[in-house]
């Protein structure tokens, strides 16, 4: 009963409007996080902040740090906000 009712509205809703992805609104793009942002296992430059960079044409900063922690992050995320980034 359940699919038979998601199935009825996925076929009633309505289908006019588009997603559109914004370019970014600025060029100062910091990923933060921990070893998966670091890129650790990684071959130099197959970093997700590399690939992310490459892919929009823009510099990306990598302040990824191995073995962050939420703690350690919060502890400095303020350093990361006074480089004024734009995402």
């Amino acid at each position: 009963m359940l699919i038979a009712a998601l199935l009825l509205f996925n076929h009633l809703a309505p289908k006019d409007y588009e997603i559109v992805n914004n370019p970014p609104r600025g060029n100062h793009i910091i990923a933060f996080g921990d070893s998966l942002t670091y890129g650790t296992g990684a071959a130099p430059g197959e970093d997700y902040p590399s690939q992310l960079g490459h892919m929009l044409g823009l510099q990306v900063i990598n302040a990824g740090i191995p073995g962050d922690t939420t703690a350690s992050a919060l502890s400095r995320i303020d350093q990361i906000i006074d480089q004024h980034p734009d995402i």
